[in-house]
């Protein structure tokens, strides 16, 4: 009688910018492939491949992110639908997340994510762009704090998040426009409430669709950098002094 073994189980990744993530403290890739979001360890030895899936979206999966420093994982879909997942135990080897939240606020497909502890934001297909914050009665849920239209005929295909203050929030946002949008906001620490909500600054200087973009903190200079890439081919570096 012949034996049959698995020696690994292998799928493709979906086609989107931000349809993958890496969890530094779990050694874990979450990615979408199809409807599904694929779990695989790349730091294993045995290289067997995917060690785990997540069902529930209904589409394909745009997005996914891990909030790194807690034990949750967000994923978005072309069925409108925003997931929240938790880690419902620290293994390593055949890791158990569970649907915590679905949020069904949206009409769109999703086509971008940027995360925090405490906050989510989320680009809609529809051009706006939604701020969600941990409810106050429920730190693993999240309520919507705010949304906003960035410009007419925009839509909102990179965000970036970045923490520079307590309280205070500063969110870039590319798209089908050649501007970065930079917006800034603070969050009531009492009631989790989004204040002051507020374009910043427009920065100019690419030629095509704003496609990717990542804050990155300089300790010794006390500002922020900026990388923006676009369809024009050019990647740009902003340097971004907080007062």
């Amino acid at each position: 009688m012949s034996i049959v073994k698995t020696e690994g189980i292998f799928i493709g990744a979906n086609q989107q910018n931000q349809v993958s993530d890496f969890n530094k403290e779990r050694s874990l890739v979450a990615f979408g492939a199809g409807k599904t979001i694929a779990l695989w360890n790349p730091l294993d030895s045995k290289n067997t491949g995917v060690i785990a899936t997540l069902k529930g979206h209904n589409a394909d999966v745009t997005c996914v992110n891990f909030i790194h420093g807690t034990n949750l994982l967000v994923t978005a879909s072309e069925d409108f639908h925003v997931k929240i997942w938790k880690f419902q135990d620290d293994d390593i080897i055949n890791p158990h997340l569970e649907c915590i939240q679905t949020i069904e606020h949206y009409t769109h497909t999703i086509v971008s994510l940027s995360v925090l502890p405490g906050v989510i934001v989320i680009g809609c297909a529809n051009g706006l762009v939604s701020i969600w914050t941990q409810d106050p009665t429920n730190e693993e849920l999240f309520q919507l704090g705010h949304e906003v239209a960035i410009e007419r005929n925009v839509l909102p295909l990179s965000l970036s998040l970045s923490n520079v203050l307590a309280n205070k929030y500063m969110l870039a946002i590319g798209g089908t426009n050649v501007h970065v949008f930079i917006f800034s906001f603070t969050i009531n620490p009492e009631t989790n409430a989004i204040d002051n909500c507020k374009l910043a600054t427009k920065l100019e200087g690419h030629e095509d669709w704003v496609k990717s973009l990542a804050f990155r903190y300089q300790e010794t200079a006390g500002d922020y950098i900026l990388c923006s890439g676009s369809q024009d081919r050019y990647i740009r570096l902003w340097r971004i002094k907080i007062n």
